[in-house]
């Protein structure tokens, strides 16, 4: 990126904050300029996440190259309609929420005719959440999922400059794909660790909490997570999500009979597949 880059990003929180200091801490040339509450902006601004920020939207986009919206999922749906209409002709904007298939939608009702909407979704985050949380190296590694035709005609080149300058891996796939596989993999997991910190006795807890060691930690560790933060997501990819639910019923049931059968032999073979499959995620 020869010339310094203007970015502008709506909710400077764990997502928007760890962008802007990844961006910050790259090679790149930007000028980075944050929307939110003005508390979030002095600390957003403190440890370097923007250059500057405003509570004045129209203040932060009119210049903006690229806008990333990183608020919550309905707040994300509402600031798409109003970014689109103060931002400038050639704009791209991004959105970085969870759940694609209806913000694309809206996309093509809201956006001027030369401006550019990218679908995404940054796989990374934390059960912690706010711009004091946010981390320069939280894309390092990580796949940045675009949900747009990589073959389409579009320029996308400055977004896909930043996503590697940063340190992520870009993935191309479909917004119906994408809510499908988040539910499975992102969505799922999340309710699966709240109802298994909710499933220990009320009598047992105190004596639980002593015993329980890293395995339970791992699995229960996003049960930390607030509802605020995934309000919005369960409303949003309700449908995907349900049926990942009954496939996981399925197959608990399925674990759950056998040991019932005493088929050992079955729980082997499906203990093998999982070891399998899981491997396939580090190397």
């Amino acid at each position: 990126m020869k010339e310094k880059y203007n970015i502008a990003i709506i909710g400077v929180g764990l997502i928007g904050g760890s962008l802007g200091l990844a961006i910050k801490n790259s090679k790149l040339k930007a000028n980075i300029i944050g929307f939110d509450k003005s508390k979030v902006l002095e600390k957003a601004n403190k440890i370097g996440a923007i250059d500057s920020g405003s509570t004045d939207i129209k203040e932060v986009v009119k210049n903006a190259d690229l806008i990333i919206l990183a608020l919550h999922l309905k707040l994300n749906l509402r600031y798409l309609k109003i970014v689109s209409a103060l931002a400038k002709n050639n704009s791209i904007i991004v959105d970085v929420g969870s759940v694609k298939s209806n913000i694309s939608s809206l996309s093509k009702k809201y956006l001027k005719a030369k401006q550019i909407f990218i679908p995404a979704h940054p796989m990374a985050g934390s059960e912690k959440q706010g711009v004091e949380n946010a981390n320069s190296k939280l894309f390092q590694n990580t796949t940045f999922v675009i949900c747009s035709d990589k073959n389409s005609n579009t320029d996308i080149s400055k977004l896909l400059e930043i996503i590697k300058a940063i340190g992520a891996n870009i993935l191309f796939v479909s917004a119906k794909k994408h809510d499908k596989i988040v539910a499975s993999i992102s969505h799922l997991p999340q309710l699966i660790s709240v109802a298994l910190m909710n499933s220990i006795p009320n009598d047992e807890r105190n004596i639980s909490y002593k015993m329980a060691a890293n395995g339970f930690k791992d699995l229960t560790r996003i049960a930390s997570s607030k509802f605020t933060v995934w309000e919005d997501i369960l409303k949003e990819n309700k449908t995907e999500i349900l049926k990942s639910i009954s496939n996981f019923k399925n197959n608990l049931s399925q674990i759950e009979n056998d040991l019932k059968n005493n088929n050992f032999k079955e729980l082997q073979n499906k203990f093998k597949k999982s070891n399998k499959e899981r491997d396939k995620l580090f190397f």
